[in-house]
């Protein structure tokens, strides 16, 4: 088979785009934000920006794998898809309403953070709009280019609103009000596309929510894992350090998840594909091709960072680069454990071992987090390196499981 004839190419570049705008995006802003707001306010943003991303994988409760999978393989099932739709809907509000009540609960009890209350509770408005977006939905239907485009638009609407509205520090409390009106923008019009393609939105029967929440829970405890080890970084730092070492280690962050944008797609990709075909050998190749590319990346990335950083930022910021550096050897590492994750299991039929995976990752990270805190070094460099050995953890525990489950045809 002609690899790049493929119709995983043509989903992986879409899924491209849609990467390039998740983290280009945030690179734009990244680099206004800092110069507009400084350390101190922009990391009271990244720590309201960590609370969006920990609330929205609560409200994910894994649907956007387990959904994609079921709807890959029932995509004929229109009704049946519909009533999925109306009950992952309907549960995601209510696990919205849980995540609103402890966002505001932290705002009304949090001393460190008494004076950005209002701040705090804004967040609640992208916390909302981002849960009803339906990645799911196309990424089953390997619609990748319709995705492609609600995602670019979503994301040149932010940044287009923020360069134009935040211009000083104390505008940043339009922030989540930006980003909460460039998601409606997007949840507008996948609706209008479910409805477009034969799908609906049903009200669902209280066997249909069950039946949503039961084959969605174990992928509901890898996000949770997943969670742990690489989104609550800031949260930590935020609970512990001041707002400008949040910042620093933010910067950093960002950047990692910005090389992360070269993996996602084909391993975005590849899932629902491997859901359906099981084509181990294709598999292989993209493991190899994938960490490979990501490698040669990184080596490039450590010897023109310095240049990068000196020109987009000031001395204030230059601390992040340390931190910036072990995100290099971490991105290299993340490659091999998402590439031998869901799609390698899903070639072998064995879901639920990627699912699993991921408690190795959370467990070393809290782990360390616990004995970090008890001698009192966590530090951005020490949390940092807790998120390479966590990733470390789940790559061993993937490729010992599932590699010798491989079978050729």
């Amino acid at each position: 088979m002609n690899l790049m004839a493929h119709r995983l190419i043509p989903n992986t570049i879409s899924l491209t785009f849609i990467q390039a705008a998740n983290y280009i995006a945030p690179l734009i802003l990244l680099v206004h934000l800092a110069t507009v707001l400084g350390p101190d306010t922009y990391g009271i943003l990244a720590f309201g920006q960590a609370i969006i991303v920990m609330s929205v994988m609560v409200t994910d409760f894994g649907f956007s794998l387990s959904a994609t999978n079921k709807i890959a393989r029932f995509r004929s099932r229109k009704k049946y898809v519909s009533m999925i739709i109306g009950g992952i809907f309907t549960f995601k509000l209510i696990l919205f309403l849980f995540c609103s009540l402890v966002v505001l609960l932290f705002a009304n009890l949090s001393e460190s953070y008494e004076e950005h209350k209002t701040f705090l509770l804004l967040t609640l408005l992208p916390i909302f709009f981002q849960s009803f977006f339906p990645l799911w939905f196309f990424q089953g239907l390997e619609k990748m280019k319709l995705l492609a485009l609600f995602s670019v638009i979503i994301k040149a609407l932010f940044v287009l609103l923020v360069l134009f509205f935040v211009k000083v520090p104390e505008d940043y409390l339009l922030v989540p009000i930006l980003n909460a009106l460039s998601q409606l923008i997007g949840i507008v019009l996948s609706i209008w596309m479910i409805y477009k393609l034969g799908y609906r939105i049903l009200i669902p029967s209280r066997r249909i929510l069950i039946h949503c929440i039961d084959f969605s829970k174990g992928f509901f405890i890898s996000r949770i894992g997943v969670m742990v080890y690489m989104n609550s970084s800031v949260i930590i730092l935020g609970l512990v350090a001041n707002p400008a070492t949040v910042a620093i280690y933010s910067i950093a962050e960002q950047l990692y998840k910005a090389m992360q944008s070269a993996i996602s797609p084909l391993s975005a990709a590849a899932y629902p594909f491997m859901s359906k075909e099981k084509d181990v050998r294709l598999m292989l190749k993209l493991i190899l091709g994938c960490v490979s590319i990501v490698l040669i990346g990184a080596i490039f990335g450590y010897f023109i960072s310095p240049i990068i950083m000196d020109f987009f930022f000031d001395d204030s910021w230059k601390d992040s680069l340390k931190i910036l550096n072990l995100f290099f050897v971490a991105v290299v590492i993340h490659a091999g454990a998402v590439m031998t994750g869901y799609p390698l299991a899903a070639a072998v039929g064995k879901i639920k071992i990627a699912n699993l995976s991921v408690i190795s990752g959370a467990f070393i990270f809290s782990s360390g987090v616990a004995l970090l805190a008890w001698i009192g070094q966590i530090t951005p460099l020490s949390i940092a390196s807790l998120m390479i050995l966590s990733e470390l953890g789940v790559l061993i525990h993937r490729s010992s499981m599932l590699f010798p489950l491989i079978r050729f045809r």
